[in-house]
């Protein structure tokens, strides 16, 4: 009889903590393995999809597995921050948005943080765009003072709505490479 009633002791709490844990839930900002291992998949398979839609995305080269398992990390953690798993599914905006500007993150950087591969993208297009009536080595100098200033006050993907931006500081870099060039250096 004892023995009847200690097993059924132990087997109560076992059976409610079995269900408890069973029951894992995903919450906004703390989603379970299960749901962020299912999203990974879904970023993974959407990827290339969304990245057939950026056609100007691909000029920077080939976008490597590490910057696409790098694309859907941050995916994962802005989503998981700001929503359940249900309310994404709802959301399909937030979810190519999303997905969006962390393809721009990791490709191409941020404001203050340009990746190296897009500075080399942007530098060679800029080149292509103005004529210059310098030296090649005051063009390098100027297209160097630019993509500085530019870095530090736009990220890559605000640049096509930076026009003025970029007409302003590309006459500020001509006149500071000019100013530097008249300048004798100090003995």
């Amino acid at each position: 009889m004892h023995l009847k009633i200690y097993l059924k002791n132990l087997f109560i709490p076992f059976f409610l903590l079995l269900i408890l844990f069973s029951c894992e839930k995903s919450q906004k900002g703390n989603w379970t393995a299960k749901d962020k291992t299912t999203q990974i998949t879904n970023c993974n398979a959407q990827l290339s999809t969304q990245l057939a839609g950026l056609p100007d995305l691909t000029k920077l080269g080939n976008i490597t597995s590490q910057e696409k398992k790098e694309i859907c990390e941050c995916f994962i953690s802005k989503v998981e921050a700001n929503y359940t798993p249900e309310a994404l599914i709802n959301d399909t905006n937030a979810n190519k948005t999303i997905k969006n500007a962390c393809l721009f993150e990791v490709i191409m950087g941020t404001k203050g943080a340009w990746k190296a591969k897009f500075k080399i993208f942007f530098r060679n297009s800029f080149d292509k765009r103005i004529e210059f009536s310098a030296s090649p080595e005051t063009e390098e100098k100027i297209i160097d003072c630019l993509v500085m200033k530019l870095e530090q006050q736009v990220a890559p993907q605000d640049l096509p709505s930076s026009n003025a931006l970029i007409a302003q500081l590309d006459k500020d870099c001509m006149t500071d490479v000019e100013n530097r060039k008249g300048k004798k250096p100090k003995k």
